[in-house]
């Protein structure tokens, strides 16, 4: 699962030293970013997602094999349900990512580049995530459909669901 916070390639660098994975999904600028498959990629900014899909192919990167949002616009190969029953609002597109791995039943996530930290720039180029407080309150009220199946690398999503350990990997 890879997220678009500036951590993103160490983050993959420490996910890679504890298993191998079966699928990479991104989340908004990280697709444009990651230079492999994708399984999916998502967001909740479908406006954006033609500028994005344009950039990964201008980078010669391969298509995703889904590209996915809250909203079918052009660009979006399907809409999902992007909030977990009972929230009012999503954990950012990081969030999602992890919503719709779960529903396509992907049992072992790990969150790379979704710390959720304000003081963790982005791959953008900006220095805080200025948002990350908004979001932590939604992603925090979604914990309990992530249990045991998603792990983070790093930052406050590391501390509310715990590191990825190749045993939890293997479980």
């Amino acid at each position: 699962m890879l997220g678009s916070a500036a951590c993103l390639w160490a983050d993959i660098e420490a996910a890679l030293s504890v298993g191998e994975y079966d699928a990479v999904i991104a989340a908004k600028q990280a697709g444009i970013v990651w230079p492999g498959e994708l399984y999916g990629w998502v967001s909740l900014h479908p406006d954006w997602m033609m500028d994005y899909r344009k950039q990964r192919r201008d980078h010669g990167y391969p298509e995703p094999c889904e590209v996915v949002a809250n909203q079918m616009m052009p660009g979006i190969d399907r809409a999902i349900e992007y909030k977990w029953p009972g929230q009012t609002r999503s954990g950012a597109s990081g969030g999602v990512a992890i919503k719709y791995a779960i529903d396509e039943g992907f049992e072992r996530i790990v969150a790379c580049g979704i710390p959720m930290s304000a003081e963790i720039g982005r791959i953008d180029g900006r220095p805080r995530w200025t948002s990350a407080s908004t979001y932590q309150g939604p992603f925090r009220a979604a914990l309990p459909f992530m249990k045991d199946k998603v792990r983070s690398v790093s930052g406050w999503t590391r501390k509310e669901l715990g590191a990825p350990t190749p045993e939890w990997l293997n479980s």
